[in-house]
C-alpha cells in the first residue's frame, strides 16, 4: 500500500528548483546592490538571514503539511489529531507555521506532537537546524553588541582628543561645537 505512495515523493523535487532560485537570486546584482546607508555589516547580515530563515520556514511548514498528506490524514498525524481535516487552508498553513517556527526557534516541542515515521524525522531534521539557528543568532547578536561598544569607545576617543586639542589650540568655543557635531554626524 505504501508503494503505491511513491509517485508522490516525485512532487518533492519540484521544491529542488526552489534551492535553483536561490542560488540565481544570491548572485543577483541587484539583491547586492540594495544598500541602506551606514548599515551595520552584522544587521545587513542578519536581515538577509532573517529573509532565508522565513523561506525556510515556509518549505518546513508545507513539508510538516505534506507528510500528514503521504499517511493520507491517518489517526496518527497531527492534522487528524489537531481536528484540522476540515479547516480552511489557512488555518492549516498557519499550525504548519507555527509548529515550524515553534521548533525552529526551541520554544516548544509538544505543541504538536510528531507521531509518524516522516514527522519524526521531519522534526529531528529541523531541530537541528533550529539549533544551529539559534547559535548563528546568538553569536550575532553579540558580535552587534561587540561592534557597538567599539563604535562608541572610537567616538568618545575622537571627541576627547578635539577637546584636547582646542584647549592647546585655543579654538572658539561655536569652531569646537562646530567640529564636534560634525564628528558625531559622520560617527
Amino acid at each position: 500500500m505504501r508503494l503505491a505512495r511513491v509517485p508522490r515523493l516525485y512532487r518533492l523535487l519540484r521544491i529542488l528548483r526552489l534551492f535553483k532560485l536561490m542560488r540565481v537570486f544570491k548572485y543577483q546584482r541587484t539583491f547586492k546592490s540594495v544598500k541602506i546607508t551606514k548599515m551595520n555589516a552584522g544587521v545587513s547580515r542578519m536581515l538577509k538571514t532573517m529573509a532565508v530563515v522565513f523561506l525556510l520556514v515556509h518549505l518546513m511548514s508545507c513539508f510538516w503539511f505534506l507528510a500528514s498528506k503521504m499517511d493520507d490524514f491517518s489517526e496518527e498525524t497531527w492534522v487528524y489529531q489537531k481536528n484540522l481535516l476540515e479547516a480552511s487552508m489557512l488555518k492549516q498553513y498557519l499550525m504548519s507555521c507555527n509548529w515550524a517556527l515553534q521548533t525552529l526557534t526551541t520554544v516548544g516541542y509538544g505543541g504538536i506532537p510528531s507521531k509518524t515515521i516522516v514527522e519524526r524525522c521531519l522534526s529531528i531534521i529541523w531541530m537541528f537546524f533550529g539549533a544551529g539557528f539559534y547559535s548563528f543568532t546568538i553569536g550575532n547578536l553579540a558580535q552587534l553588541i561587540s561592534n557597538i561598544d567599539i563604535r562608541a569607545a572610537h567616538l568618545q576617543q575622537k571627541l576627547t582628543m578635539l577637546q584636547e586639542f582646542s584647549k592647546r589650540k585655543r579654538l572658539p568655543e561655536n569652531l569646537e561645537q562646530r567640529i564636534k557635531k560634525f564628528i558625531e554626524n559622520n560617527h
